[in-house]
């Protein structure tokens, strides 16, 4: 009787670890789906919409003016200016009152977005082709891509990233674009936090200071912004 005990104990200890080792297998394969599927996804919106921003600057049938006015519309459409903002303040963005806050995300997002309408507008003769992308955090792509010249197809092309979050309703938003290794965003950040150091940490200082520099970026309502 007690070797027959035995041999049930050592039955089920062994049924269960083969019912764990099928469960935990089907758990990675869920997830490893899970993960292709989002990143299937993520990289579906960046092509879409670097697509489609290129669209925006080839027009020729429409005015500067009204390019930029689009443009302008297109990347509120697909980032989000105030977390970039925010990124860009470093540690003085800590404390910063709610109408210090909303004054500077307005002037970040006016002077921001001629920035990447100057970087992409730099890319619009070429196509825009996905290598790849690394999933950071369960909301968090960085989408590598080549920007490949649409004349000279054995040219070299230009390495970008894209770092794309995904929001909680699941749509997904560009936080950061890299141009050869130069990311938009910490670049903003050293130019930001530099400035603040030199006066005292003053916000509205550096919103005063932005609120020039886009008029000098897109004089008279130019869509093409002067490079910094």
């Amino acid at each position: 009787m007690e070797n027959f005990l035995q041999i049930i104990r050592r039955s089920n200890l062994h049924f269960v670890v083969v019912v764990a080792g099928l469960f935990g297998g089907t758990l990675a394969n869920f997830d490893s789906a899970r993960a292709a599927v989002a990143t299937a996804q993520v990289e579906e919106f960046v092509q879409r919409n670097i697509d489609k921003g290129y669209d925006i600057l080839r027009s020729k049938s429409v005015a500067d003016a009204d390019r930029h006015a689009q443009f302008h519309t297109f990347m509120l459409s697909i980032s989000d200016m105030p977390r970039i903002g925010m990124f860009a303040l470093g540690q003085y963005a800590r404390g910063l009152s709610r109408a210090d806050t909303e004054a500077y995300t307005a002037s970040f997002t006016d002077y921001a977005i001629p920035l990447y309408e100057f970087w992409l507008s730099k890319y619009n003769e070429r196509t825009l082709k996905i290598t790849g992308t690394v999933q950071r955090a369960a909301d968090d792509f960085v989408v590598r891509a080549d920007a490949v010249s649409v004349t000279n197809a054995a040219g070299q092309p230009f390495k970008v990233t894209f770092r794309i979050r995904q929001a909680e309703n699941g749509s997904f938003v560009l936080t950061d674009m890299t141009a050869e290794g130069i990311s938009l965003a910490l670049t903003l950040r050293s130019d930001f936090t530099a400035f603040l150091q030199q006066h005292g940490g003053r916000v509205p200082d550096l919103v005063g200071r932005l609120k020039s520099q886009t008029e000098a970026i897109i004089p008279a309502g130019s869509a093409t912004p002067a490079p910094q």
